[in-house]
């Protein structure tokens, strides 16, 4: 089992890892991201060994969660995100902010994938608590 975030229980993080590999996504655990241990040596040998740097794995790791999570939300009839005249960069902000607040990375990175995709920044506080 990967690391268990305090607010997912083992059961959800059962779920979630079920999920992600019913869609064939990579392992999200953080024992599988490619360091070796000093008596340990990368070798092109050996098939099971990533010579990504750590970096570029955690990023690829990270959209492998970002998608799933968008999609459990698209099932939900979640959307619009990308619909100016709808979903407003204030309103994004917002949402980036409370979940920041809720500790989830996850939520945060998609919010701010929507941010990025449409080319906006996140709000300032002030203008979130002001509502303009």
């Amino acid at each position: 089992m990967g690391y268990c975030h305090p607010k997912e229980s083992a059961h959800a993080q059962d779920a979630r890892e079920a999920r992600e590999r019913a869609l064939g996504l990579p392992s999200q655990s953080l024992l599988n991201v490619g360091y070796y241990s000093d008596n340990q040596s990368p070798s092109s040998d050996d098939p099971d060994i990533d010579e990504r740097h750590p970096d570029d794995i955690a990023v690829d790791n990270f959209a492998a969660a970002m998608k799933v999570k968008l999609a459990e939300k698209r099932s939900q009839a979640r959307g619009g995100w990308d619909d100016k005249d709808d979903c407003s960069a204030l309103w994004l902000s917002e949402l980036l902010r409370e979940h920041v607040e809720k500790g989830c990375p996850l939520d945060v990175g998609n919010f701010a994938m929507m941010l990025h995709q449409r080319g906006e920044r996140i709000a300032s506080l002030l203008d979130v608590l002001r509502g303009e």
